[in-house]
């Protein structure tokens, strides 16, 4: 293999990193959302229902290279 051929492996592995710190980010923001004493099943409902509809705007983002909910792989694509 190449130099640049590792470069783009590397790359493409810190991408994949930095996608699912993101993507953890969004899932503990969640989890919190889904606790507490005052929660209860129609705000829990609301919040998993929520949290669908902007993974599919995420996953439209990403497919158009909009990386705006995702700090950190952005910095990846803007290189």
């Amino acid at each position: 293999m190449s130099e640049k051929e590792y470069e783009d492996k590397l790359i493409d592995a810190k991408a994949d990193i930095f996608y699912l710190a993101d993507m953890f980010e969004k899932f503990n923001s969640l989890n919190k959302a889904l606790q507490g004493r005052d929660n209860n099943l129609m705000n829990s409902k609301a919040a998993v229902v929520s949290f669908l509809k902007k993974l599919e705007v995420y996953w439209h983002n990403i497919g158009r290279h909009e990386f705006l909910q995702f700090p950190n792989l952005k910095t990846i694509a803007e290189r």
